[in-house]
């Protein structure tokens, strides 16, 4: 339960940042603003109590290309706010979906289960 939760509050989270809005009812008219605001970064966020391995693929058999230390965060990569299929993970929870951050100028991998999205 606690990883569904999980992957549906970072979708919400990543959707809401990529459009750089709120939600509100549909009629509510826009609030004027002195200057354009900049959308929130994502960021991909390692809450294991480990280092966590960025890989080249979305599966454990592709070769390590960076770590996320305990409690570290880098960039959301081109696939952070969607899942991606790939080999199996059992540390944090045993799932198949992955993630793309944003490592030495290239996107790399690292389980969902093993972290999660947010603007900061």
């Amino acid at each position: 339960m606690l990883t569904t939760w999980k992957r549906t509050a970072a979708a919400s989270v990543s959707a809401i940042a990529v459009m750089g809005m709120a939600a509100g009812p549909a009629n509510a008219a826009a609030a004027p603003s002195a200057a354009p605001r900049a959308a929130a970064k994502c960021y991909i966020h390692n809450w294991t109590g480990t280092t966590l391995n960025v890989r080249q693929g979305p599966g454990t058999a592709f070769k390590t290309i960076g770590t996320i230390p305990k409690g570290g965060k880098l960039p959301c990569g081109v696939n952070a706010d969607s899942s991606t299929s790939g080999g199996k993970y059992t540390s944090c929870g045993g799932g198949s979906w992955w993630l793309t951050v944003k490592i030495n100028k290239q996107d790399g991998w690292v389980a969902g289960e093993c972290v999660a999205i947010g603007a900061s």
